[in-house]
């Protein structure tokens, strides 16, 4: 399910006048990896969120898992997967959360048993237009698995002030 934009008008009441106020441009999105994902130890690969649950600014790019905000602000972000691997050897997974191929949250696993679900999570502040994709890498093979454990969301939490 896809949601539209909503642009809010809210008014404030001074001595019993109503004003209007700015409008506020909504920014949150959710989606979920609809297809088990492979992970090798020689690659660094974005992970794939095809199901969009719902998008309120038009800024969740589905076909290629982007977030591109429409607008300047602080933004929490938050991604989990579920990590199984194929594999008895113990070994060690990083959840990449990237703005424009730079990393700027990661969160890290060791897996032992046969599979994990690792969270990363943290408030950025994004300039309109930013890419911001997820990206995993593991110095062993496993599989990403699909379903609604693995996930990418986030909402933008306060607008920037210009000075």
């Amino acid at each position: 399910m896809v949601v539209k934009r909503e642009v809010v008008q809210k008014s404030v009441t001074t001595k019993g006048v109503r004003k209007p106020c700015k409008k506020v441009f909504k920014s949150a999105f959710r989606a979920i990896a609809n297809n088990n994902q492979p992970v090798g130890t020689l690659r660094i690969p974005q992970v794939l969120f095809g199901i969009e649950e719902f998008d309120l600014g038009n800024e969740y790019n589905p076909v290629t898992s982007t977030f591109s905000p429409k607008h300047c602000g602080s933004y929490r972000l938050f991604t989990s997967i579920v990590f199984k691997k194929r594999t008895i050897e113990t070994f060690d997974v990083i959840l990449l959360i990237t703005v424009n191929g730079i990393v700027a949250i990661s969160a890290s696993a060791t897996v032992s048993s046969s599979s994990v679900v690792i969270n990363a999570s943290g408030v950025l502040k994004l300039r309109s237009g930013d890419k911001v994709n997820v990206a995993v890498a593991s110095n062993g093979d496993g599989i990403i698995k699909k379903g609604f454990r693995t996930q990418f969301e986030g909402k933008r939490i306060r607008k920037s002030v210009k000075k």
